[in-house]
């Protein structure tokens, strides 16, 4: 498990704790390390492409795991 995968676990555990459903994060597209963190992540994912800024708009709630 990298240092990623780590962070983003502990992030979600802190927002379980603290009574989030979940949350949102804006990736670069070419960024491809991190698109696979949040994919292995365990649920599902709506993904929005925002081209105009080279980035993806990802959002991952915990009710609806894989």
């Amino acid at each position: 498990e990298g240092i990623a995968t780590f962070l983003n676990n502990y992030l979600m555990q802190i927002a379980k704790e603290r009574g989030l459903r979940g949350f949102k994060s804006y990736v670069l597209r070419q960024n491809n390390a991190m698109l696979n963190v949040f994919h292995k992540a365990g649920y599902q994912l709506k993904v929005t492409d925002i081209s105009d800024m080279n980035i993806f708009e990802l959002e991952l709630y915990f009710e609806y795991k894989k």
